[in-house]
């Protein structure tokens, strides 16, 4: 059964469709996609920085063909794809934020995804347009990367949101998942991952049952060719490592890799900062990453804060070039869970 047209539903039948579906916003901490939208009949007010209530209206939606990191591909993939869901999911986030534009973010390293080409130059209204991105410059698909490079907006850290500045950020897998739902009725019961690792003997881009457990895909694709050293769901970069294969799979996991001692990097001793400087030459939204290691690793957290911890997106980049090996997400990691259960006390 073909569902009705996006025009003929209301903002608010939409936004209940869209929370039916249980679709996420991009993002390392991914929350329901609903709140990345304001409908225009029930606009959602939230503090300023000057402590008013305010009101942003979206003029923007941002949807992103780009991967979180380079090691994942699923919207890299699915941009490629013809499909009748893309156009509606589009049209129905245009009437439930009230975007007066859309902006697809595509990697100009590759070749030009054809479907969404021919989606913006088939817009008589000039609406829609296609911004090309280096999608080999990492963390450019992280969302605040994201907005500044798509749009030259920057979102205020560290408790800002895309809304800030009037954009609704959304993933294409997203978008067509949305479409997919409108047209059958039906929220979607799979999700779309890269898997891939030394341990793994296949990987590519696999459409899975949500639900689905560690082991049971891990079977399907022909089981461990070598032990994992370590298995992460999501990327290697930003990913989180897990060790009981009856972990299920969920719209939010984005990849699953299997990983061979030498594709890791075992911390062990690491050493004390040595103030190179690496780490801040790379941080993308300009922190001091090797100080704020060195609060955490001394349980000073407080400090932290004030140096800016919960700015950092936990990209990964410091810990990458980072000389000393130390783990400085981790550090980041545990000084923010810290620092949240002692307020939630």
């Amino acid at each position: 059964k073909k569902a009705p047209e996006p025009g003929s539903l209301s903002p608010h039948e939409l936004s209940g469709k869209i929370r039916e579906a249980g679709l996420l916003s991009p993002g390392l901490q991914p929350l329901p996609l609903i709140r990345e939208l304001i409908p225009p009949d029930q606009p959602a007010a939230h503090l300023s920085l000057s402590g008013r209530r305010v009101v942003r209206e979206i003029d923007t939606l941002l949807i992103s063909a780009l991967d979180p990191e380079p090691s994942l591909g699923t919207n890299r993939y699915l941009a490629g794809i013809e499909t009748e869901a893309l156009s509606i999911g589009i049209a129905s986030l245009k009437a439930v934020s009230g975007a007066e534009r859309v902006v697809l973010a595509v990697d100009r390293t590759l070749p030009a995804p054809q479907p969404l080409m021919g989606l913006a130059a088939a817009d008589e209204e000039e609406t829609t347009s296609v911004v090309g991105l280096n999608g080999r410059r990492y963390p450019i698909g992280l969302p605040v990367p994201l907005i500044k490079a798509a749009l030259g907006r920057e979102v205020p850290l560290p408790y800002g949101h895309p809304r800030d500045v009037g954009v609704a950020l959304c993933s294409l897998e997203a978008v067509i998942c949305l479409g997919e739902s409108l047209l059958t009725g039906s929220p979607p019961l799979t999700t779309t991952l890269t898997v891939g690792g030394g341990a793994l003997g296949r990987a590519g881009i696999v459409k899975v049952p949500i639900g689905t457990t560690i082991a049971d895909l891990v079977e399907a694709l022909g089981g461990f060719q070598s032990e994992p050293a370590k298995l992460v769901i999501g990327g290697p970069l930003t990913g989180f490592a897990h060790y009981d294969l009856s972990v299920p799979l969920g719209r939010e996991a984005g990849g699953l890799f299997a990983l061979t001692d030498e594709e890791i990097t075992v911390v062990g001793e690491y050493r004390e900062c040595i103030n190179c400087g690496r780490c801040v030459a790379v941080c993308p939204v300009n922190l001091v990453p090797g100080m704020l290691s060195m609060y955490c690793a001394k349980e000073r957290f407080e400090e932290a804060a004030h140096g800016g911890l919960f700015s950092c997106i936990e990209c990964g980049c410091c810990d990458y070039v980072c000389p000393s090996r130390r783990p400085l997400v981790h550090f980041f990691r545990h000084a923010k869970h810290q620092l949240m259960t002692s307020i939630s006390e």
